[in-house]
């Protein structure tokens, strides 16, 4: 009822004046229950002039359990269940509930007991995600997730699923979610349904909230003047705080990436980045000289990072032609020679002659104790071939037992050197390709990499090692083009960084998306971590703030009321944020816009990510979006709100590709006053809603499954911005 248009609106047929549409929305405005912000609700497709909107139904308020953090730390945490008013949890128990709206804050306690909204530049909210559980429903691990590990020690993502019934609320919510328009811009951005929609749970009994809030609290009082990390990306006099980004701090512990090579097929993941594919050639093998590094775009060579030796120097190219089908080593004959070196507790270099079928074997470690490595095998359990030196050089091949020093083999190797310099005994063998017994390991010339354990003991006779571990040998073969592969991209504090980039965001080559380059993002914030460097202090005083929430309710009218599931997509096509770079000071300023774009069709959405997926239940799966029960009429879109961090974020659009109509668009809008809901710096984004002409609505557009959409974000792109979020993140109904 949000339009002071007084033109006549068609309306099932019939014509509405203007004096009754005038008088319904009166009555509409006269029952709308009071907001728990001072704002003013607006929406981004009012088809008139007036885009403000209200709520409708009863409503009641929780609030988060405190979130208490010091300046610089991030709080990022699954909180206790908060329960919903008794009278409520009565009203509902064995019914249904329709969540028709709610409102969102960040706040203080003040001193007469009530809450104060806290400013944006205080308390940064990166984003939440908020659940609402009914009685038959329970906290579970639903899968194993390395994004868990950044808010707490567990390695499982524990979030609310429902538990299955046969009764009448066999296809209703046991469990519903809100994290539409969830981050800074949350506040402010409106988050209501029109009528005949809602958000539906059975027996509603209690919310649990879920944010990341990163302390921003200026120590000194000023409203920007806290110590900043040396990787923030904020200009100086910038209007917000570089930590809201995620800066990867020196407090961070990065695990280096792991290479092999692989001579045939394909990786099975490949180097991503033009800098980390040089890095792996650079790395590989310590006997390889790399004499160049080149870039090409080449349908003979396969997509991504090859390797080329020759007499132990090297050519590494990177392949940007990801359509590419060449496989490693297309074209060429297998090798003759192949060679590998590893540093581990031992020193082991291996040089494979397919022409006069010998294994060369370099062996380098303490002289004065033994020391061994065992061929093909990751632990003792594996039962390897292994050559053992002890403290005065004699050599002896054996077949370890589990955890035991096994039984000696029949001798097959030919000392060819043994040298003692440094403290550190060297051993050069030699023996034939294949294996003397089935006991004895056999080299192959076209194996890609040996896995093997190495060990050195206490004193100089072969007994219980004083230390062990296990390595990886990659062989690079002479005069082939082998690829090299990612067997681990990195670890950022144990954490495997995951690259996942495709299709645009991977064609820009996005610093996000390589660990290489990876410079700020979720994976450097975790719970109570802080974002200053290790040699800065933390600000002793704590802060005190906590989520307040305000939810719409009316009763739940079968067949009536329509229940939203939800709709995702990103931008950045399942990466989760991207990085935005620096346009050259060349640029004019009003120019200094990053684009970003991806095409999908409308049923991936629910499908793939975070939906449930085909065939999934609206009672235990709270991301379900079934396709299956898609009929001829599609999926109406009600709702849908842009997801895009503050200070770069300027516009999302959602565009269907078969008509090319612009569904939605998004703009952020930001301060002016610097008042609390209107920080210079930070921002809100009005929603898309669509629903009743009467409501002053736009009708919902209908998608099938295969209507082909795209998503395109502006950002600004003055400053670089780490981890900056692309979402779509909307609500759906089946057409009827």
């Amino acid at each position: 009822c949000m339009t002071q248009n007084p033109r006549d609106r068609a309306i099932g047929g019939l014509v509405m004046s203007a004096l009754v549409f005038a008088a319904l929305c009166a009555i509409a405005l006269a029952q709308a229950p009071p907001q728990m912000n001072a704002v003013e609700y607006t929406i981004a497709n009012a088809p008139g002039s007036n885009a403000v909107r209200s709520f409708r139904g009863q409503y009641f308020d929780i609030v988060s359990p405190v979130i208490r953090y010091r300046y610089s730390e991030v709080f990022w945490v699954m909180q206790d269940r908060m329960p919903i008013p008794a009278d409520i949890v009565a009203r509902y128990n064995n019914s249904v509930m329709s969540v028709t709206g709610y409102e969102f804050d960040v706040v203080r306690k003040n001193a007469t007991g009530g809450f104060d909204p806290v400013p944006c530049y205080e308390a940064y909210n990166h984003h939440y995600i908020v659940y609402m559980m009914g009685k038959d429903s329970k906290m579970a691990a639903i899968k194993p997730s390395p994004m868990a590990a950044h808010m707490s020690a567990t390695a499982d993502w524990m979030a609310p699923v429902g538990l299955p019934t046969d009764g009448p609320d066999a296809d209703i919510p046991a469990v519903t979610y809100f994290s539409e328009g969830n981050g800074n811009e949350g506040r402010k951005s409106y988050h209501g349904y029109p009528q005949g929609y809602g958000q539906l749970i059975a027996s509603p009994v209690s919310v649990v909230p879920n944010p990341m809030m990163i302390n921003t609290k200026s120590p000194d009082g000023s409203r920007n003047g806290g110590p900043l990390p040396a990787s923030s990306q904020a200009p100086l006099g910038a209007l917000y705080n570089g930590m809201i980004e995620c800066p990867c701090t020196t407090r961070i512990v990065r695990g280096s990436a792991e290479y092999s090579v692989q001579p045939t097929g394909k990786c099975a993941k490949g180097v991503m980045s033009v800098s980390a594919c040089y890095t792996a050639g650079s790395t590989i093998s310590p006997d390889v000289h790399v004499i160049r590094n080149e870039t090409v775009s080449s349908t003979t060579l396969p997509p991504g990072c090859s390797i080329q030796v020759n007499n132990n120097t090297a050519v590494v190219t990177y392949n940007t032609l990801q359509t590419s089908t060449a496989t490693c080593g297309a074209g060429t004959q297998l090798p003759s020679v192949s060679t590998g070196h590893a540093v581990s507790l031992v020193d082991l270099r291996v040089r494979l002659d397919g022409a006069t079928r010998t294994a060369t074997i370099t062996l380098t470690g303490p002289a004065a104790v033994w020391f061994g490595v065992g061929f093909g095998a990751t632990v003792m359990a594996d039962l390897p071939y292994t050559i053992v030196v002890d403290g005065q050089g004699a050599v002896t091949e054996h077949k370890l037992g589990d955890h035991l020093p096994g039984t000696v083999l029949a001798p097959s190797v030919r000392v060819v050197s043994s040298r003692v310099a440094g403290g550190l005994r060297t051993v050069v063998l030699a023996r034939n390709l294949t294996g003397l017994t089935p006991q004895h390991y056999t080299f192959a010339v076209n194996t890609a990499s040996i896995p093997f354990i190495n060990a050195i003991g206490h004193g100089a006779d072969y007994a219980y090692h004083a230390n062990r571990t296990s390595a990886v040998l990659a062989m690079l073969m002479d005069g082939v083009p082998s690829c090299l592969c990612t067997l681990s991209a990195g670890t950022i504090n144990n954490i495997p960084f995951g690259e996942n980039c495709r299709g645009e965001i991977l064609d820009q080559q996005n610093s996000a998306c390589f660990f290489d380059t990876f410079g700020g993002g979720l994976p450097c914030c975790y719970h109570l971590q802080s974002l200053l460097d290790a040699n800065q202090t933390i600000p002793p005083e704590y802060d005190e703030i906590y989520m307040r929430f305000r939810f719409y309710y009316e009763d739940y009218v079968p067949n009536e009321t329509h229940n939203l599931f939800r709709l995702f997509w990103e931008a950045e096509t399942w990466q989760g944020e991207y990085d935005i770079p620096r346009s050259p000071a060349s640029v004019p300023v009003q120019e200094r816009i990053h684009m970003l774009a991806t095409e999908f069709k409308f049923g991936d959405m629910m499908f793939a990510g975070m939906s449930g997926g085909a065939n999934c239940s609206f009672r235990t799966d709270v991301n379900c979006a079934d396709p299956s029960r898609v009929t001829s009429k599609g999926v109406n879109l009600i709702y849908a709100a842009a997801h895009c961090h503050a200070p770069a974020c300027l516009y999302m659009d959602l565009i269907n590709m078969d008509t090319g109509e612009l569904v939605c668009r998004n703009t952020a809008v930001y301060g002016v006053t610097d008042e609390v809901y209107d920080e210079k710096g930070f921002m809100y984004i009005p929603p898309c809603v669509w629903g009743s002409p009467a409501e002053g609505l736009q009708e919902p557009p209908a998608f099938q499954l295969d209507t082909n959409m795209m998503v395109v974000i502006a950002t600004n792109s003055t400053y670089k911005h780490y981890g900056n979020m692309g979402f779509w993140q909307m609500r759906g109904a089946y057409a009827v």
